[in-house]
């Protein structure tokens, strides 16, 4: 299994590299245009989108490693038990967070069985 771990960190990682050059590329790219008066109308769009995805996979990669945001001061001072148990406290509202972010998705998506609940 961490085998399968190690290979998606550096997938994402590999992926994360990619969408930032391919950002900066799009930006660079309407920025020299715009001299001639020719900006592309989409790139804004996409660096947004792209921007999106890599804070998505940032999350990702940290909460895999157990460096999300935290207010470490506390944290530090606490025993491991309750560390442990506020841990999974956040866990749990994470996945709550998603699911009302994936229900909201689904029923602006136009899902027929959001619709229907």
């Amino acid at each position: 299994m961490d085998k399968l771990d190690d290979t998606l960190i550096r997938l994402e990682i590999r992926l994360s590299q990619i969408l930032i050059v391919v950002m900066a590329a799009v930006v660079f790219v309407n920025a020299v245009l715009r001299l001639f008066n020719r900006p592309l109308n989409w790139s804004s769009d996409v660096a947004q989108l792209i921007f999106i995805w890599l804070s998505f996979l940032g999350a990702d990669m940290a909460l895999k490693k157990n460096s999300h945001a935290g207010v470490d001061l506390i944290t530090r001072r606490l025993p491991d038990q309750v560390n442990r148990v506020l841990q999974i406290i956040m866990y749990g509202l994470f996945v709550a967070y998603l699911m009302l972010i994936g229900y909201n998705a689904a029923k602006l998506g136009g899902f027929e069985y959001v619709k229907k609940v």
